[in-house]
């Protein structure tokens, strides 16, 4: 009994800090979103952090909101946090999050489709299934392709991590390819850690090809950013 109230105090005291989290999401653009998105997901990632009963009423509350103000970009946020938390929690398989990706992109909610995209591309990575893992990074960019990094900061992760994909099987022309997308935007605290590993691996991927020039001055580029960081926790795998 002791061990039951004790888990029903953590379970009120995470529905509270949930809802002052998503509350905060409401008619918001997604620039404003991150943090607070950042810190729900970073509980969904570990099912000992976060429960299944408290991941339940989090979304429970989240549709309920959303429906009631009229905002139904938190209830699709709360079929993808669901669709989340149960694949990688292994509860479901992946085709929860094809789901949540295909039905986000139908009906425009693009920054949702865009991140489901990238989940789904970690989980086949994780498994081995290398094939299937770059079909949708590469469903990924052609959705992110028009989006700008002021309205979709997420960009510079996924765009690295693509570029990653290809250097990883040698491909370093296309490899390059994303981490000139990258670090040709301006420089900015939140996606500090792809532009300074993608100037990293621009100059390894160079230097693969025999382009010592170009490789150095990529290497130049990086020496001044390197001890910059962020301490925030960032939505690299949603």
């Amino acid at each position: 009994m002791k061990y039951f109230f004790i888990s029903l105090i953590t379970l009120l005291c995470y529905s509270n800090l949930a809802f002052a989290q998503y509350s905060e999401l409401l008619h918001k653009p997604y620039p404003e979103q991150i943090e607070i998105l950042s810190d729900l997901y970073a509980g969904a990632n570990m099912g000992e952090i976060l429960s299944l009963p408290a991941m339940e009423e989090t979304v429970a509350g989240m549709r309920e909101l959303g429906i009631k103000e009229n905002d139904q970009n938190l209830v699709m946020e709360a079929d993808l946090f669901e669709a989340f938390y149960k694949v990688y929690n292994q509860i479901e398989g992946i085709e929860a999050l094809i789901r949540v990706q295909k039905e986000s992109e139908k009906k425009g909610f693009l920054y949702i489709a865009s991140r489901a995209a990238n989940a789904i591309a970690v989980v086949y990575w994780e498994n081995m299934e290398f094939e299937k893992s770059i079909h949708w990074h590469l469903i990924l960019d052609e959705l992110i392709s028009d989006m700008t990094i002021a309205e979709f900061p997420d960009k510079a992760f996924f765009l690295q991590a693509i570029g990653s994909d290809f250097r990883f099987f040698g491909d370093y022309e296309k490899a390059i390819s994303y981490f000139k997308r990258v670090v040709d935007l301006p420089i900015d605290d939140f996606y500090i850690y792809p532009y300074r590993h993608s100037l990293n691996n621009l100059g390894h991927s160079y230097r693969e090809l025999g382009k010592i020039d170009s490789s150095d001055f990529a290497f130049r580029r990086l020496t001044p950013i390197r001890h910059l960081s962020n301490g925030l926790v960032l939505l690299q795998e949603i």
